[in-house]
């Protein structure tokens, strides 16, 4: 009788033990995640993955770097994703970049409003060039997240239209991270960019309607605008929606501002006289979509 619950898992194991690469990755996938119904058991996983990494199988390298990251390995993590970028492995490409990132520091992640000094510093340092070279590799080979890093490098180092257009390709593919670096960079170096203040409104109306926790400050700050009208055609419908959104999941000042203001929700007239009927006017992240596909 099978060790195995599925026939299917029981097939596998006879092709792996027979030296099929793919089926032993494949099978120590299943077995390191407990799919199919079957119990989990990480060391016959591992020698599974193992046997098909040293075949030269690239996923299989890939999953021992990632099973060596999370054990703070970082010696056979840097080997396994180092094996696996050399057969153009994008998601090992990403790690490596990763990698060297955090080595040059988080800079590019976290501050637009540094000094060209620290910028400067920043993208000269040895450990971000070859980070980039990584994302780079990554990004070519369509890894999403590495567009979104590779991105804040080069925008830091002034290069605005690459940047732009790697951010753009990576929040059309629903990366939340591109969204908000982008609204940045709009924000930041606003001289450089003609539609900034649309397409400013647009990210932060896409990324406010993500509904991801990250995201209240988001709504909290596209509302004002909404209320203002600075960065937005005014529209207090469209604020209250946001406000509502934010204070649902806990913002507490999105809460006392809708109570304050104690707007009058009985009209979408303001956008529609603005726009026409081409533009949806009951939420934000209709108002964003239709800006964005105007900018892109």
């Amino acid at each position: 009788m099978s060790r195995y619950r599925s026939r299917f898992v029981h097939a596998l194991n006879v092709l792996a033990e027979n030296g099929d690469t793919e089926c032993q990755y494949e099978l120590g996938i299943i077995l390191l995640e407990g799919r199919r119904g079957e119990d989990k058991n990480s060391e016959k996983a591992e020698q599974l993955l193992l046997k098909a990494a040293e075949s030269g199988y690239a996923d299989a390298m890939y999953e021992l770097g990632i099973m060596s990251k999370r054990a703070g390995n970082r010696e056979d993590a840097v080997k396994w994703f180092k094996s696996a970028a050399d057969q153009n492995h994008a998601a090992s490409q990403f790690e490596l970049g990763y990698f060297c990132a955090t080595d040059a520091g988080e800079l590019y992640t976290k501050e637009f409003d540094v000094t060209k000094q620290k910028r400067d510093e920043y993208t000269q340092n040895d450990k971000s060039r070859e980070s980039e070279k990584w994302y780079r590799l990554a990004a070519e080979n369509g890894h999403i997240e590495a567009k979104n890093n590779l991105a804040s490098i080069l925008s830091l180092r002034g290069e605005f239209d690459e940047a732009e257009r790697l951010y753009k390709e990576a929040a059309n593919k629903g990366c939340i991270g591109a969204h908000h670096n982008l609204a940045g960079i709009y924000l930041q170096f606003h001289e450089h960019f003609k539609e900034d203040k649309k397409a400013y409104a647009a990210y932060l109306g896409c990324v406010a309607a993500a509904g991801t926790g990250q995201d209240l400050h988001g709504k909290f700050n596209l509302a004002i605008d909404y209320t203002k009208g600075t960065t937005v055609p005014q529209s207090m419908n469209v604020a209250m929606e946001l406000l509502r959104l934010a204070a649902n999941r806990g913002l507490k000042e999105a809460a006392t501002l809708a109570n304050d203001i104690n707007l009058d929700l009985s009209t979408h007239y303001d956008i529609i006289l603005t726009y026409g009927d081409d533009i949806p006017s009951d939420t934000a992240e209709n108002v964003g979509l239709f800006w964005f596909s105007h900018l892109t």
